[in-house]
């Protein structure tokens, strides 16, 4: 069926979400019996709501391949709720832009908030009896989405996050009597991403690594951080946003899908040794660590790309309703659909399995992790700053 195609970024960026839009773009040029426009979906959701669509096959080439290696989301993001009821107004409002600009072929880039947004689009479409094909593309540096082997971004942060632990502990251990640093990492309900810190190689692999899967015990971490300190003179805690303890939440802002903003945890397990007499510091690892593209994963970046490509070419197929999901067949990754109403607001915890009592984390995780970590890309600068996309941002009228 011909038409035109439209592209949603959405949630938080990941420093390979412009890859897979890269790879969409790229593959349905190779399909203009069936895809003819090509659109941007401005701000998410809110493109199609507010008729803010732009042409990306106004964009220059050049301009286009810098995407690979450009931070945030190119085409803006959000964080926009659809309704429950896709007989609410506001689906009628998304009909009329996707009707009016002869859409047939949606994609919904992002994690599992994203996956809803998607969900129902493709219910909507199926409702009215309209054959508009809704495909989602995972991102997350959470990896906390349900059936795909790993999420799409998730590859990078856990690079970022290895290198720069890795760069501050070594930096911490030069001093003759140093500090308890503890090291807070992003990851809204998963430890997926503070886990990752656990492969950084002996002496320098963290003392304590808190996740929001395993069972805690505060007397017991700052026992083992007190005797970790009096033998080392110093001690590295990683920590991941998510881990609740008994601190009070009642002020925490809430998102329009109802997660709770749970940054702080880091300054919490501070004023705790403080108290104790420790000199310590915390650091908060976070968005610049989420879409740095100095630590980009060249495997994440290939499979980003080729996630896009696999998205066009099974929407054009007349799949919808699916997300886009990976899987492992001993260290070989392949891609196939899943449906994504299974996906949409489902949490994919870290495995309580791979969390030892010592606060640390078992071999097997860090089997299931170097794979996805590996290969550097070549990035282009100019005068010593890292070149970035810029966009023409035509609208399409």
């Amino acid at each position: 069926m011909k038409g035109n195609m439209v592209y949603l970024q959405s949630g938080g960026p990941t420093a390979v979400i412009n890859t897979s839009l890269l790879g969409a773009i790229m593959e349905a040029r190779l399909h203009t019996d069936e895809i003819t426009g090509i659109y941007g979906s401005r701000h998410g959701i809110e493109g199609l709501l507010n008729d803010d669509l732009i042409d990306l096959n106004a964009e220059e080439q050049g301009q286009l391949d810098l995407l690979t290696q450009t931070p945030g989301a190119i085409l803006g993001t959000s964080r926009t709720r659809l309704p429950s009821n896709i007989n609410d107004p506001e689906y009628e409002t998304v009909l009329s832009t996707l009707k009016r600009h002869n859409i047939t072929y949606v994609f919904v880039n992002g994690g599992n908030d994203s996956m809803d947004t998607c969900s129902k689009l493709s219910l909507l479409c199926k409702d009215r009896s309209l054959d508009i094909r809704v495909l989602g593309i995972p991102k997350t540096i959470d990896n906390d989405l349900a059936i795909t082997d790993f999420s799409l971004g998730f590859p990078s942060a856990a690079k970022a996050v290895i290198n720069e632990v890795q760069s501050l502990y070594i930096d911490a251990a030069s001093f003759g009597k140093g500090k308890v640093y503890i090291a807070e990492i992003m990851g809204r309900q998963a430890g997926w991403l503070a886990a990752s810190s656990s492969l950084i190689p002996s002496p320098y692999t963290p003392d304590l690594i808190l996740l929001p899967e395993a069972k805690l015990d505060v007397e017991q971490i700052m026992a083992k951080i007190k005797d970790t300190y009096e033998k080392k003179h110093v001690c590295m805690v990683v920590v991941s946003e998510g881990v609740i303890f008994d601190r009070d939440l009642s002020a925490t802002h809430v998102d329009a899908f109802g997660h709770p903003e749970l940054e702080g945890v880091s300054r919490h397990l501070l004023y705790r040794l403080k108290k104790l007499g420790y000199p310590c510091r915390d650091i908060v690892f976070s968005i610049p660590h989420r879409c740095e593209p100095s630590y980009l994963s060249k495997f994440d970046l290939d499979m980003a790309s080729k996630a896009g490509r696999f998205a066009v070419v099974e929407a054009i197929k007349g799949e919808s309703g699916k997300m886009v999901a990976i899987k492992r067949e001993e260290n070989h990754f392949s891609y196939f659909l899943a449906d994504v109403s299974k996906i949409a607001n489902v949490d994919k915890n870290f495995p309580a399995s791979w969390i030892n009592p010592d606060y640390s984390v078992c071999g097997e995780y860090k089997d299931y992790l170097k794979p996805l970590i590996e290969g550097e890309p070549t990035l282009r600068y100019q005068g010593g700053i890292l070149l970035h996309t810029t966009l023409k941002n035509k609208r399409v009228k």
